[in-house]
C-alpha cells in the first residue's frame, strides 16, 4: 500500500515493483564514504606531490642559476684576467719595443759617429803622412857621404822650406842646419854656410826627426 509514493508495512527487503528500492543501506553508506575518503586522500596525496615536485624543479632551478652565476662570473674574472694580462703584455712590448728602438737608434748613432770618428781619424793620419811626406821628401836623400854640389842643393831646400815655414805655412817645420858646431835656422847664416861648402868635397851628413816623424834637424861634417 503507499500513500503519497510512501510504502507502509513493509519491511527493509521490500522491493518495488520496478525492481528498485528507495531505502540506501547502511553497507552502501560506509561504502560511498570510503571512497570519498579514499578520493580525497588521492587528491591530497596529489596535490602533495605537485607541491613537492614544484618545490624540487624550483631548487634545481635556483641551483643550476646559482652554477650558471658563479661559472659566468669565474669566466667574467678569467676574461677579465686574461684581458688585462693581454693589456699588459701589450704594454711591455710597447715598451720592449721602443726600448729595442731606443737602443737600435742609440747603435746607429754610435756606429754613424765611431765610424765619422774613425773616417776622421783617418783623414787626419792621411792628411798628416802627405804633409810629412812632403816636408821631408827634399831632405830625406840627404843623409849619407855627399859630394859638396849635393849638400848646397840641401841647404837651398832648407833656405825655401824655412822661407815657407816663416811665411805661415800650415804644412812643415822649420829646419836647422849645424855645421861647425853651430846650429842655425836663419836664412842669411844658411847662405853664408853654403858658401863654405867646397863643391868637390865629401861630407858626411846626417838628418834627425822629432816624435812627429818630421825631418827637424840636419848636420854636415867634413
Amino acid at each position: 500500500m503507499s500513500r503519497n509514493n510512501e510504502y507502509f508495512g513493509v519491511d527493509e527487503k521490500y522491493q518495488p515493483a520496478n525492481g528498485k528500492s528507495d531505502i540506501v543501506s547502511n553497507n552502501q553508506v560506509e561504502g560511498y564514504g570510503v571512497r570519498k575518503r579514499r578520493v580525497i586522500r588521492i587528491g591530497k596525496f596529489v596535490i602533495g606531490a605537485w607541491l613537492l615536485y614544484g618545490i624540487i624543479v624550483f631548487a634545481i632551478v635556483v641551483i643550476v642559476m646559482v652554477l650558471f652565476f658563479s661559472l659566468f662570473r669565474g669566466v667574467f674574472s678569467t676574461a677579465s684576467g686574461f684581458i688585462g694580462d693581454a693589456g699588459e703584455r701589450q704594454q711591455q712590448m710597447s715598451d720592449d719595443y721602443a726600448n729595442t728602438s731606443g737602443e737600435m737608434t742609440d747603435t746607429v748613432n754610435n756606429m754613424r759617429e765611431d765610424g765619422m770618428t774613425e773616417f776622421e781619424e783617418f783623414s787626419n793620419n792621411m792628411e798628416n803622412e802627405r804633409d810629412r811626406n812632403n816636408h821631408n821628401f827634399p831632405f830625406v836623400q840627404s843623409a849619407g857621404t855627399k859630394r859638396g854640389t849635393f849638400v848646397s842643393r840641401t841647404i837651398d831646400d832648407v833656405i825655401s822650406n824655412n822661407k815657407q815655414v816663416n811665411a805661415g805655412a800650415s804644412n812643415g817645420i822649420l829646419v836647422s842646419v849645424i855645421f861647425d858646431n853651430k846650429e842655425t835656422t836663419d836664412p842669411v847664416e844658411l847662405v853664408n854656410i853654403k858658401s863654405s861648402i867646397d863643391t868637390w868635397t865629401d861630407y858626411e851628413v846626417s838628418i834627425e826627426y822629432n816624435g812627429d816623424g818630421y825631418i827637424y834637424q840636419i848636420t854636415i861634417d867634413n
